[in-house]
């Protein structure tokens, strides 16, 4: 699948925020800790894949029995991703992806670097630019997902590296 990088839109906060009152008002209370909105589509003026990124963080692994039922009735179904954790895709009618699920452990290194990463992003302009232009660098040299994921994971590593000591995480 190739990917497709949009200008920010507004909306996308919207939908998040429509996806997250699903979320809220579907799963059960005591299987998730924390729900929060991710990836570039969390980040005003950042251009993305129009896909909304989820984070849910949850006690523990297991607690993703109680999860998984509740989020395929909502049409989120299992998918491969290459961040760590278990991750869920909705698709449209025409079966293009509208939102992810990442689903890991609440406060886990996986869960503070997710934060850390939208947070830079959201207050530091510089990176936010330096992030952007690395973006359409790399999906001009890697157009298919795959290979533009790998590349980019990369970039987010540089970024996770800057993190403070305090890990961005307000």
């Amino acid at each position: 699948m190739s990917v497709l990088l949009r200008s920010h839109n507004p909306a996308w906060a919207r939908k998040y925020q429509a996806a997250y009152n699903e979320l809220r008002r579907r799963l059960p209370a005591d299987s998730y800790a924390g729900i929060e909105h991710v990836g570039s589509t969390a980040v005003p003026g950042l251009i993305a894949e129009p896909v909304i990124d989820i984070l849910v963080g949850i006690p523990t692994m297991s607690t993703i029995d109680q999860l998984e039922p509740e989020l395929v009735l909502l049409e989120y179904y299992p998918w491969h991703s290459a961040t760590p954790g278990l991750c869920y895709q909705r698709r449209n009618s025409l079966r293009v992806p509208t939102h992810r699920i990442h689903v890991v452990v609440h406060e886990s290194p996986q869960w503070n670097d997710q934060l850390a990463v939208r947070n830079r992003l959201v207050h530091s302009a510089t990176d936010r630019e330096a992030y952007e232009k690395a973006k359409l660098e790399l999906v001009a040299q890697y157009p298919e997902s795959t290979h533009y994921r790998e590349a980019k994971a990369e970039v987010i590593g540089q970024l996770l590296k800057k993190r403070p000591t305090e890990n961005m995480l307000a």
